[in-house]
Formats: C-alpha cells, sequence, structure tokens
C-alpha cells in the first residue's frame, strides 16, 4: 500500500511538473502615475520601475536571440505605454508609409489578444523610420490585404537609432482595443507577444524573435501566447 501511494505521488508531481513547464510565460506590464513622454528615451524615472522582458529567441527552432533584446511596458488609465531596444549593426526598414508591409525590413512587432473568448486579436508594428502599422483582425480568417487600407488606430511613437542598435517608445491608447476590450482592472491578464525581424545582408535570411515560446514560426499563433498581466504602481508611487 505504501509503495502505491508513493508511486501515486510521484506520478502525480510529474504531471504537474510537466503542466508547469508547459505553462506559458507571464510578464509584467507597470502602472505609473507618471505617463512617459513619447520622445525615444527613457531617462524618466517611469522606465525604472518597468520590469525588463529579456528571453526572446526562435522558441520554434530551439534558438534563442543571438544578442539580447529587451522591452519594457508600463499603463496608466488613458494607454500601454512600451520602451524597446534591438540590437542591430545593418538597420534595414521598409515601408514609409502607414500600414506598409514593414515586416519585409527590420521591425518591432506587438501582439495582443485580450480576450479569450473571441477570435480577435491586435497587430502593431513599428520600423526604425518610425513608420507604423496597426490592424485590428477580428479573426486570423481575415487577410492582411482587407485591413492594410484600414485607418491609424492612435497609436503614437518614437524612434532612435545609434551605437548598433534602434530604440522605439511608443503609446497604445486603450481605444484601440474598443472593438474587444476596455481599459484593464489591476491583475488581469491578455494574452499578448513581443516580436522582432532582423535583416541582414542582401541573400541572408532575416533572423525572428518572440518572447512567447510559439511552437511554429507564425506570429500568429495566439494560442502559444504569453500572458501579460496588469500590475499595480509600485510602492513609492502610492
Amino acid at each position: 500500500m505504501l509503495y502505491r501511494k508513493l508511486l501515486f505521488a510521484l506520478s502525480l508531481l510529474a504531471v504537474l511538473s510537466a503542466a508547469s513547464a508547459a505553462a506559458p510565460p507571464v510578464f509584467s506590464a507597470t502602472r505609473t502615475a507618471h505617463a512617459p513622454r513619447i520622445d525615444g528615451n527613457d531617462d524618466e524615472a517611469a522606465w525604472a520601475d518597468a520590469t525588463p522582458i529579456t528571453t526572446f529567441g526562435a522558441f520554434w527552432d530551439g534558438k534563442q536571440a543571438r544578442r539580447q533584446h529587451r522591452a519594457r511596458l508600463l499603463w496608466d488609465d488613458e494607454a500601454l505605454y512600451y520602451f524597446a531596444e534591438l540590437p542591430d549593426d545593418l538597420i534595414r526598414p521598409h515601408g514609409k508609409q502607414h500600414n506598409d508591409r514593414l515586416w519585409l525590413g527590420d521591425v518591432f512587432e506587438l501582439f495582443f489578444k485580450p480576450r479569450e473568448d473571441s477570435p480577435a486579436y491586435y497587430e502593431l508594428e513599428v520600423n526604425p523610420w518610425g513608420t507604423m502599422l496597426e490592424l485590428a483582425f477580428p479573426s486570423r480568417a481575415v487577410s492582411f490585404e482587407t485591413l492594410l487600407g484600414g485607418p491609424p488606430l492612435g497609436m503614437s511613437v518614437a524612434t532612435r537609432t545609434h551605437d548598433g542598435r534602434w530604440v522605439v517608445e511608443g503609446r497604445i491608447p486603450w481605444s484601440l482595443f474598443a472593438a474587444t476590450a476596455r481599459r484593464p482592472a489591476v491583475g488581469e491578464q491578455w494574452k499578448f507577444q513581443l516580436a522582432f525581424y532582423d535583416y541582414g545582408a542582401d541573400g541572408t535570411e532575416p533572423e525572428l524573435g518572440s518572447c512567447a515560446p510559439l511552437t511554429v514560426a507564425s506570429f500568429h499563433r495566439w494560442e502559444d501566447y504569453a500572458g501579460l498581466r496588469f500590475d499595480a504602481a509600485p510602492a513609492h508611487q502610492k
């Protein structure tokens, strides 16, 4: 009897460990009392409170990014804010028009799926020139071409390039998600992922990376997205 109980306990532990290992990561957006200026600089105190996201890679191929990419997220009653730092020795953007095909050059991408019970999700992109793509997908069945002619959705950005890297700072108003979501409450979680394309010399394939453990090379596979938890402001801001 004791042996059976021990065997059962070990089996249960193995199942729980496997489930834990398979669980997607959950990243934090920190609430702030002081909205950052969108100027491409992270010299404001609010950014020091944000928890860095540094685990980028092509997880579908079992590869980490060649160099460390870093992103941070803040939020308040009006918007979600992001700051990303992308190492890049050969900066090669594509597209100077809103909703151009920015993924054909160096780009930083954000995907959000606020609701599990809806097929809708959002794709936002920025390239080193500050060109933006803003798409609200009712579902994955809707084609890019159907959405590319849409109007701006309200995101604002600032970019800078220097010292073998480029940075982007952005503001996403909650109104951008109005079709499916309201402003989140403290402790709420959404599905999301951050990603990048890094193009090298002519004739080479771009490096792709995501902060979510995607099982296939598709940034639209929201089943594998990470979690984004909207945390309270740190104690020193209260």
